[in-house]
């Protein structure tokens, strides 16, 4: 018998696969050129240069955030390796196994404990943050949106340069 999911975990993953959603809304009509051409912009954040890059970046960070609830959760980490996918239709089936994965955890880790009010089990990030795992799911969650508003701006103002 399995143990049900808390309601705040449904609802938290019910709000990542929204954000997710939104974002293949987005990045399945757009064509191989489009993705891999370069941004204009004077970052030097690898991680933004092309949609190619920044979804890329996104897919890696949502499996990276639940090696940080494996951490949470007393579990091996393992993290995945940055992997870029040819077109938007990879990218559509990458970002779905991303949020399956972090599903699968949370149905293997029901009880996993989110809201942390007396200094528990928090984790520290690779970008110095300290989160419980109620913010790191927030912060997942937000991610998701962010880039998605950062590839719907640039296609907007159709700003791009040849590669």
């Amino acid at each position: 018998m399995t143990t049900p999911l808390s309601g705040a975990i449904k609802a938290l993953l019910q709000e990542y696969r929204r954000m997710i959603d939104e974002l293949l809304v987005v990045i399945n009509p757009i064509p191989k050129p489009v993705l891999v051409m370069e941004l204009p912009t004077s970052t030097t954040d690898e991680d933004c240069k092309s949609i190619q890059a920044i979804l890329t970046h996104v897919v890696r960070s949502g499996y990276v955030y639940t090696a940080y609830f494996e951490e949470l959760a007393g579990n091996p980490v393992v993290l995945p390796k940055r992997k870029r996918e040819p077109n938007s239709a990879a990218y559509s089936k990458a970002l779905n196994d991303m949020y399956v994965h972090c599903e699968q955890f949370f149905k293997r880790n029901p009880q996993l404990p989110l809201a942390v009010y007396d200094g528990g089990k928090t984790v520290k990030v690779s970008w110095g943050q300290v989160f419980d795992g109620e913010q790191l799911f927030e912060h997942a969650i937000v991610h998701v949106m962010r880039h998605r508003l950062q590839i719907e701006n640039a296609l907007k103002h159709n700003s791009f340069k040849s590669v």
